[in-house]
């Protein structure tokens, strides 16, 4: 009976589908647009602040290279480059008494 009801119904259920189809296209395209643009004005804002992040740190490093001649500034050398390795053993104590 109920394999005989389903089978009655089955092209109810394909047409309303076929119906309901172009409205729920048109939901999602409509709710994507607008996530869309909500996400691309968050990531303006993102650009924004790291642009001018980098216009500072690059200001920073200006100013440090200016510094640095000013001042007569030598750099020793830098860690991995100027030293060779050396294989030692670290001992020590925790410092905490009990």
């Amino acid at each position: 009976m109920q394999g005989a009801g389903s089978t009655a119904l089955r092209p109810f259920q394909i047409a309303a589908t076929r119906i309901a189809q172009p409205f729920r296209d048109a939901y999602d395209y409509v709710d994507g647009l607008a996530n869309a643009k909500s996400e691309n004005a968050k990531l303006r804002k993102d650009v924004a602040y790291w642009r001018n992040q980098a216009l500072l740190y690059a200001e920073g490093a200006r100013q440090t290279k200016a510094l640095a001649r000013i001042l007569h500034y030598r750099d020793g050398p830098k860690f991995s480059k100027g030293y060779r390795p050396v294989t030692a053993r670290v001992i020590s104590s925790s410092g905490v008494t009990r």
